[in-house]
């Protein structure tokens, strides 16, 4: 509920700033895809748990696994501490 209210002041601020100092288009753009986003994630968090907690999960995964192991430019030999090319 406080994101709500936090969107809709938002807006309202931005509208009575907007109608007292006009802005150029792509503030418009900036500011609609902002509320969009806030709104759909509001909606992911509350609705689709799974799938928020899934994306979390291999969110986390990702920052586990070592960099090296990403890259197959290169293999590491454990036993004699070499970097093969």
């Amino acid at each position: 509920m406080k994101c709500f209210l936090f969107l809709i002041s938002l807006g309202i601020i931005y509208y009575l700033y907007q109608s007292r100092y006009p802005q150029p288009i792509i503030n418009h753009i900036y500011i609609s895809l902002f509320i969009i986003t806030s709104l759909f994630l509001i909606y992911l968090m509350n609705y689709q748990k799974k799938f928020m907690y899934k994306v979390a999960s291999n969110m986390n995964n990702a920052n586990k696994v070592p960099i090296y192991s990403l890259v197959p430019d290169f293999k590491i030999d454990r036993e004699n501490n070499n970097i093969t090319y």
